[in-house]
C-alpha cells in the first residue's frame, strides 16, 4: 500500500493495466480502505467488478461511465465525450467529498487519447489530489507530462499479463 496523498499512472495498452489496478483494488479493500473506482469507455460493469462490490458493499463503489462500442478519434460523439467528462467529474467530486481513501480512474487516459477529455483537465485533478487520499491513473501513455505528474509510473508492455 502506498501512503496516502500517493498518485500513479499505471500505463500501457490492452487490459493489463487495468487489471493491474483492479488487483489494487482488492488489496486496498482487503486492508480496510474505501476506493471509488470509475470505469471509463465502459457501458456497464464486468462480473469481477460486481463481485468486488458486492463482497464490499459500503467500501467500494464502481461506476462505468461510457457505452459500449468504438469511438472515433477523428469524430468523437458528443454523447461519449458527455460521458467521459461526467466520469472525471465523479472522480473530482469523490476527490473533494472525503470519504474515500483511493480514487481509481481505469482508462482515463484512454478518453484523453480519443478526444473526449483534455489532458489539461486530468492534471488539474492530480493538482487538486488531498494529501489524504490516493488516486491511481490507468491507460496508454499520452503526455510525459502526466507521467512527471504522478509519483510513480508503471508501465504494462502489450501483451502483458498481471
Amino acid at each position: 500500500m502506498a501512503p496516502a496523498g500517493y498518485s500513479r499512472f499505471l500505463r500501457g495498452e490492452g487490459d493489463a493495466p487495468a487489471q493491474a489496478a483492479l488487483s489494487y483494488v482488492e488489496d486496498a479493500l482487503g486492508a480496510g480502505q474505501r476506493v471509488y473506482l470509475v470505469r471509463f469507455l465502459r457501458g456497464g460493469l464486468e462480473r469481477r467488478d460486481l463481485r468486488m462490490a458486492e463482497r464490499y458493499a459500503g467500501h467500494l463503489e464502481v461506476r462505468a461511465m461510457g457505452r459500449d462500442g468504438p469511438v472515433d478519434p477523428q469524430s468523437p460523439d458528443p454523447v461519449d465525450v458527455k460521458w467521459a467528462e461526467d466520469g472525471l467529474a465523479l472522480g473530482r467530486r469523490a476527490l473533494h467529498k472525503g470519504d474515500w481513501d483511493v480514487v481509481v480512474l481505469v482508462g482515463v487516459t484512454r478518453a484523453v487519447a480519443l478526444g473526449l477529455l483534455d489532458l489539461d483537465r486530468v492534471l488539474e485533478l492530480l493538482d487538486e489530489q488531498p494529501d489524504s487520499m490516493e488516486l491511481l491513473l490507468t491507460g496508454p501513455a499520452i503526455s510525459e507530462e502526466l507521467a512527471g505528474s504522478v509519483d510513480e509510473v508503471r508501465d504494462f508492455p502489450e501483451g502483458a499479463r498481471t
